[in-house]
């Protein structure tokens, strides 16, 4: 997250707590305010380090690094100051791939809002997108989700595999197609074999516990979302999370199959409240060759 949106953030909720002892409002109202004005633009960026296929030989160092970044969750409504952070993120780091782990959009008109934050992206930086429940239930055809994706040099991966060649090597990117509304299957993770490191998008993070066996060998990450970190998360504990999440709210998960980092998401639905999670830009170092 840039430094002055951080002191801002922290300035805004420094000058509300301040003003509402002044005023002798209460608690109740302290959070209210902050969950709809402050946690949901204060913008976390999270670094995730993986490490390469294989040991560099004895005296070698480690291959140079692709940068992949997530973008979870965006459920766009309008171009606003959190959507601006994340374009000034975008653009510092210029990463390679920018993955997004559906739900970017909840209606047409958020369509039409996510293809003007595509257009604001590094034109070197290449979208690939899957499919969440709230791109299904938006109403927009699949087809023109793909062709916004095509049209800025990306790729909509639905049920399909794609090995991607960067500047620092190559990976095969799978995406599932969404566990709630969607109808995802398997056997796109097996298309595509080979030594590449082998990346697995899954909007909803209980997908993990249904893949095949002889799938799960096969991964080396899986980037999901949905769960938003439970979006209302007093402490730091989520009072619901929506179907599909299974035993998952956010972070990483390693034990019991191939590592999962859950994003908290970036936007809202249902609510338009964020209480005690911020929204989440994931960034990925991977060395790839």
């Amino acid at each position: 997250m840039p430094a002055d949106s951080t002191s801002a953030a922290r300035f805004s909720r420094r000058t509300l707590l301040q003003a509402s002892a002044g005023l002798g409002v209460g608690l109740p109202a302290v959070l209210a305010a902050d969950a709809l004005m402050i946690t949901p633009r204060w913008l976390t960026t999270t670094s995730v380090d993986m490490p390469p296929l294989s040991p560099p030989p004895q005296g070698k160092d480690a291959p140079p690094a692709a940068t992949l970044m997530q973008l979870s969750d965006l459920h766009m409504r309008q171009l606003g100051s959190l959507e601006t952070q994340l374009l000034d993120a975008v653009h510092a780091s210029l990463p390679d791939l920018l993955l997004f782990t559906g739900d970017a959009f909840d209606t047409p008109q958020g369509l039409d809002v996510f293809a003007e934050f595509l257009a604001a992206c590094p034109t070197q930086s290449m979208p690939l997108g899957i499919l969440g429940n709230w791109e299904y239930r938006s109403g927009v055809a699949r087809q023109r989700i793909a062709t916004l994706y095509e049209q800025h040099g990306g790729r909509l991966l639905v049920n399909e595999s794609l090995e991607v060649t960067t500047p620092h090597g190559s990976l095969v990117v799978t995406g599932l197609d969404d566990l709630v509304q969607g109808r995802p299957q398997q056997q796109a993770a097996t298309r595509l074999s080979g030594r590449s490191p082998h990346l697995l998008l899954a909007h909803c993070p209980g997908q993990r516990d249904r893949l095949e066996p002889q799938i799960r060998d096969g991964i080396d990450l899986i980037l999901a979302g949905h769960t938003h970190g439970g979006q209302i998360a007093p402490f730091g504990m989520a009072l619901v999370t929506p179907p599909g999440s299974g035993r998952y709210v956010r972070g990483w998960y390693r034990e019991d199959g191939p590592a999962m980092y859950v994003s908290r998401g970036l936007g809202t639905s249902t609510l338009p409240i964020r209480l005690g999670v911020t929204p989440e830009l994931v960034t990925i170092r991977w060395p790839l060759a």
